[in-house]
């Protein structure tokens, strides 16, 4: 599981909608290679479906994912991965989006299991260290809304 809290400039309401236009997330996450809105599930879930690369050390995969995704209000977007349509056998994450003075403040948590092998010398640790990267490259995109 990992966990980040940031504050980035700019109004919270423009982070969100950055964050939910789901057919431009490589604008905001740099492994996303391409994104789409699928659709609205019987749930009333947004059926998100992403095309991520990234790289561990010298380890690089593409990896195909679609998730459920919930805009539950007040600032906050949980998403769960269908793991069959998708490279990973389960994953979670939560985004909440405030206001903090004229600033915008991202908590953001996640986890997943990939349903593929990752090579030996490439632990949890460095998925973490590559994640974290992965989320100061977001915050500094978020932090260029207008």
């Amino acid at each position: 599981m990992v966990e980040m809290s940031l504050l980035v400039p700019g109004d919270s309401k423009a982070v969100y909608r950055m964050l939910t236009d789901y057919d431009h997330l490589d604008v905001v996450n740099p492994s996303i290679v391409e994104s789409r809105l699928l659709g609205v599930a019987e749930d009333g879930a947004n059926l998100v479906y992403t095309v991520l690369k990234s790289c561990v050390l010298f380890f690089c995969k593409r990896m195909r994912r679609v998730e459920k995704v919930f805009e539950r209000g007040d600032g906050v977007i949980e998403a769960g991965i269908v793991p069959e349509q998708s490279d990973f056998t389960w994953g979670e994450s939560m985004w909440k989006v405030s206001s903090e003075g004229k600033d915008s403040r991202i908590h953001y948590r996640a986890g997943f299991k990939p349903g593929f092998s990752v090579p030996p010398g490439i632990g949890p640790v460095l998925v973490r260290y590559a994640l974290r990267r992965e989320l100061r490259q977001t915050a500094d995109r978020l932090s260029r809304v207008e």
